[in-house]
């Protein structure tokens, strides 16, 4: 997933020479528009090439293969083979010109949006020296702090920031993104598409346990059958920009599994037997995020287990299982590289038919799961990602021989699974 940013942004425009390279100084998001909070239309690594194709304020216009966003002069550097473009400060200054004020009162705390103030960025204190770097309203500044922190503070906190309207511009959410781009504009055959356009493709390996525990049946007894062994999985997903921060997207996840299953009752302990599973779920989603993001999620899930046995119990004759699920799903980006995701999906309906059908057999009459997964991903170079997951799910079977005089049973069952690997993201 790509990583997204919480602070608001204020520009003011200046022209620059077109075609001038520059070289990004760490992991760059090249964003829609001028400001923190522009949708990520792409990503740079490290040490790429940028074609500057305009400037406006703080924030440099920039050509990324095919296609274009814009950087912060901060992000981006200069080498001794490509003419120089002269950095500037607020209002086209130079960096050393810039405006500058001073804090006046004892402790001032920096927001990431002056109308809600619900992250703090910064903390400053008296006779702190900060850069002004525009001005929102309600008399809001956002400046910059020595240690490169940004953030919203009142002005009458800071000395004298100039007269409103000569070096400030107005808060850039309300700045539609073809009113930015009209000033300095792109070449026709690089302009952004409509919607970004995200995809992921991820390969893991590691373990999994899973047991079921029957209640009842013709013995009336419980008995249990546990397997540990391992695991791989492979998912897939896809999201399109419907409009603004609101997102549509599909995915496909299949999880392998592969280890001995040991089946034990009050009278018995079995000998291991080899078993076999599959789950695959496909889901759509729809979500909604400025940098963090929540989905609402629906989907198929299919499930299969084989056991090589000749017993004719019902939980040794193996089974399929499957049902139509719904959700929700979460992301959190962790600084500019790691993100966590998370979903719950529900199964509230679902069947079960067991492999084989002997005399007598077992067979869900009724079935409801409920599956938790959540993945920690950090981004590597050239569009790799690292990824470390844990999935685990709950079920419960109503069971029934379906004659006259039913025998029936209840089964549990839980499942853990952990595996790792590397994926790749665009």
């Amino acid at each position: 997933m790509r990583k997204l940013v919480f602070a608001f942004l204020i520009f003011a425009s200046v022209n620059a020479s077109a075609d001038t390279p520059v070289w990004t100084t760490r992991d760059v998001n090249l964003r829609e528009r001028p400001g923190e909070t522009a949708d990520v239309v792409a990503v740079a690594d490290t040490g790429q090439k940028l074609v500057v194709i305009g400037r406006h304020g703080r924030w440099i216009h920039v050509r990324y293969h095919r296609r274009t966003g814009w950087v912060t002069r901060t992000e981006v550097e200069t080498r001794a083979d490509a003419p120089a473009a002269p950095k500037s400060g607020f209002a086209g200054d130079k960096v050393s010109d810039a405006t500058k004020v001073t804090v006046t009162i004892g402790k001032v705390r920096g927001f990431d949006d002056p109308k809600t103030k619900a992250t703090a960025t910064l903390d400053l204190k008296r006779g702190d020296v900060v850069t002004v770097l525009g001005r929102g309203d309600d008399d809001w500044l956002l400046v910059e702090s020595t240690a490169g922190d940004v953030g919203w503070i009142p002005a009458v906190t800071v000395t004298d920031g100039g007269p409103k309207g000569a070096r400030f511009v107005t808060d850039p959410r309300s700045v539609k993104s073809d009113a930015v781009t009209s000033a300095v504009s792109a070449p026709a055959e690089v302009a952004e598409p409509p919607h970004a356009i995200g995809m992921m493709l991820a390969a893991t390996a590691g373990a999994q346990t899973f047991a079921m525990r029957q209640t009842g049946g013709a013995t009336g007894g419980d008995a249990l059958a546990t397997e540990t062994g391992e695991a791989a999985s492979v998912a897939a997903g896809a999201r399109a920009r419907i409009t603004g921060n609101v997102w549509g997207g599909a995915g496909l996840d299949a999880e392998l599994g592969a280890g001995d299953l040991i089946y034990q009752t009050a009278s018995e302990t079995s000998q291991p037997m080899q078993a076999k599973s599959i789950a695959i779920d496909a889901r759509g989603e729809l979500a909604f995020g400025p940098s963090w993001m929540i989905a609402a999620r629906g989907g198929y899930h299919y499930g299969s287990l084989a056991i090589t046995s000749d017993r004719t119990d019902a939980m040794l004759v193996g089974e399929h299982t499957g049902g139509f699920t719904v959700g929700v799903g979460g992301a959190v980006p962790l600084g500019r590289r790691a993100a966590i995701v998370a979903a719950i999906d529900v199964m509230p309906e679902g069947v079960q038919a067991p492999r084989a059908l002997p005399a007598g057999i077992l067979y869900g009459t009724s079935m409801r799961a409920a599956w938790a997964h959540t993945t920690l991903s950090v981004r590597l170079p050239s569009h790799l990602i690292a990824a470390l997951s844990y999935r685990g799910g709950v079920a419960e079977i109503s069971l029934t021989d379906g004659q006259p005089t039913p025998t029936t049973a209840k089964r549990s069952d839980q499942i853990h699974t952990i595996t790792a690997g590397i994926g790749l993201s665009w």
